[in-house]
């Protein structure tokens, strides 16, 4: 699990790089990187065993009828159900990145920087316990965030209770929850959401994005930095 750093230090790179408004793509990942791309989390279907299994996002909105595109929102494949969605299915969880996805991101990512082992991740104070007297660092928009260090592997982790699922339950219980920013020493590349979002946005590099494509566990779509970035707790 990452832990807190010595001093807040290593965050404000990225809070200084953001667009303070915090409504588009810059707010959430820095300008500079040649392509940015969003990724979904998936639709948890329950009743396969003791954890849900997972469908992706896209692929739940086409076979409802939803558009399929790089903003897609979920109330968008609620609604084009006409209330018939499906009663296994869960929603996409908002505020944490799905555990298979960010499994699937530190496969890719640790293959375009040369800082793997040293990484560093930013959480929302508000998804405490993250224990620790490092100062806070005030990310787009208006988000109180606690600076933590580690293995990118560490992104992976839940930040609060161990052994998260990574999906969002009816229940509203969750077991801790994934770092909302992560980005290499050398800034090769990085990743950001905001605590209202289901998908995760990246700045990276040409050969980083094909890699993310070409990964099955990755819903994924290209984007621009000048796109609106809506709140996505519909």
């Amino acid at each position: 699990m990452a832990t807190p750093t010595p001093d807040a230090t290593p965050g404000f790179w990225l809070r200084d790089t953001l667009d303070p408004e915090g409504h588009t793509v810059a707010g959430f990942v820095p300008v500079g990187y040649p392509f940015y791309a969003r990724i979904l989390n998936p639709v948890g279907v329950e009743g396969f065993g003791s954890e849900p299994r997972r469908l992706a996002w896209s692929e739940a909105a086409a076979s409802v009828g939803a558009p399929v595109y790089p903003w897609m929102q979920w109330h968008e494949t609620v609604l084009a159900a006409g209330g018939a969605l499906p009663r296994e299915w869960t929603s996409p969880a908002m505020g944490d990145l799905d555990q298979v996805r960010a499994r699937a991101l530190v496969e890719v990512l640790e293959q375009h920087t040369r800082t793997p082992e040293e990484c560093f991740f930013a959480q929302w104070d508000g998804y405490a316990p993250v224990t620790g007297n490092n100062g806070l660092v005030t990310f787009p928009p208006d988000r109180e965030m606690k600076i933590l260090a580690g293995p990118l592997s560490d992104g992976a982790q839940p930040t609060g209770s161990p052994g998260s699922s990574g999906m969002e339950h009816p229940s509203g219980a969750h077991g801790g929850r994934r770092p909302l920013y992560w980005w290499p020493q050398d800034r090769a590349w990085c990743m950001g959401q905001d605590i209202y979002a289901r998908s995760v946005l990246l700045g990276v590099s040409g050969p980083c994005l094909k890699d993310l494509f070409a990964h099955p566990d990755l819903d994924i779509f290209s984007v621009r930095l000048s796109d609106a970035v809506n709140p996505e707790d519909d």
